[in-house]
C-alpha cells in the first residue's frame, strides 16, 4: 500500500487548481503531480517487489520517469499542433522553459523520495532484524531421519 503522504502529493495539482493560485504555481504543481507518478512508480518496485533501489539510484529513477513522461507529452502535444492545428507548442524557448520546470520537479520529487524513505526503511530495517532475533530461539529444525551411516533415509 502507498503512504498516505506520496497519495498526498500526487492529488496537489487538483488542490492548487482548486484554489486558483498563480500561474506558475499551477504550472509546477502539475508537473510535480507528473513526477510524483514517476515516484509513486519507484516506491512500488521498491516495496512489493524483490528489488531493492538504492537512495541515489531512487533519485535518478524518479527524475529520468518524470522527464520520460514529459516527454511523451511534449511528443502528443507536436502531433496535435501538426494534425489537429492546435497551438500547444508556441515557441522552442517555451518548451525549454517547460523542460526546466519538469527536471525541477523530477529532482524535488526524487529529493523527496530520499528524504522520506531513507528513515523510513531503516526503522523497518530494525524491527524486521529484532523479529528474526526473536524468532530465531524458537525455530526447531525439522527432524531427517537418518541411517546408521549417517545418510539421509528413503521413505517410501
Amino acid at each position: 500500500m502507498l503512504p498516505w503522504e506520496l497519495l498526498l502529493l500526487a492529488t496537489l495539482p487538483i488542490v492548487v487548481r482548486a484554489l486558483e493560485l498563480s500561474a506558475l504555481s499551477n504550472t509546477f504543481a502539475t508537473y510535480l503531480s507528473i513526477a510524483a507518478l514517476a515516484l509513486i512508480v519507484t516506491v512500488e518496485l521498491h516495496l512489493l517487489t524483490w528489488m531493492r533501489i538504492t537512495d541515489w539510484f531512487a533519485v535518478v529513477l524518479t527524475v529520468t520517469a518524470t522527464l520520460a513522461a514529459a516527454g511523451l507529452w511534449t511528443i502528443l502535444r507536436y502531433n496535435m499542433d501538426l494534425y489537429l492545428g492546435t497551438d500547444f507548442l508556441t515557441t522552442n524557448e517555451a518548451l525549454m522553459i517547460e523542460w526546466i520546470w519538469v527536471t525541477l520537479a523530477g529532482i524535488v520529487a526524487g529529493v523527496m523520495f530520499n528524504l522520506y524513505f531513507r528513515p523510513r526503511s531503516r526503522r523497518l530495517r530494525r524491527k524486521f532484524g529484532q523479529v528474526m532475533r526473536r524468532g530465531s530461539n524458537e525455530y526447531v529444525v525439522p527432524f531427517r531421519p537418518t541411517s546408521s551411516d549417517g545418510f539421509p533415509v528413503r521413505c517410501s
